[in-house]
């Protein structure tokens, strides 16, 4: 199968909408984890992105830094839980372009990348349970010595 597999750090699989709940009248964040791995030793992957489309069940248009609703979320690729620091200073709404999983001679089944979300919930909003939805845009080729 040639396409990247997504799960969640504990090997659950990711499926969409990104479901969150916030209490809304404080405001505030929920931060999630996917990872994005190549399972295939056929193929190997360029040009990789993840973007937003909905945020908190209202549609993203692409430049906008939040939603109508104020909701907005960021997207950052590092091993370890990003600090206040590291948040602050990614914009909300904004695509993430990710390293390339494997090469022309090489797979790289064996290659993790984590992908961290935080959807951000203005203060005065609603209680509820939202979704959300992220896109993820990728360039399938086939590794120089793989059997087909």
């Amino acid at each position: 199968m040639s396409r990247l597999e997504i799960t969640y750090p504990d090997n659950g699989i990711f499926t969409q909408p990104i479901r969150t709940t916030h209490e809304g009248f404080s405001g505030g964040s929920e931060v999630k984890c996917i990872q994005i791995g190549n399972r295939s030793p056929e193929h190997y992957y360029t040009n990789i992105s993840v973007s937003v489309e909905k945020v908190g069940g209202v549609d993203v248009d692409v430049g906008d830094i939040f939603s109508s609703n104020g909701w907005g979320i960021k997207l950052l690729s590092l091993e370890e839980e990003p600090t206040e620091k590291d948040w602050a200073n990614r914009l909300s709404n904004q695509s993430l372009d990710l390293d390339n999983i494997g090469d022309e001679e090489n797979a790289s089944t064996d290659q993790i990348q984590k992908v961290w979300i935080r959807i951000f919930c203005p203060g005065h909003s609603d209680p509820d349970i939202l979704m959300s939805k992220l896109k993820l845009q990728y360039n399938t080729l086939l590794v120089n010595n793989a059997v087909t």
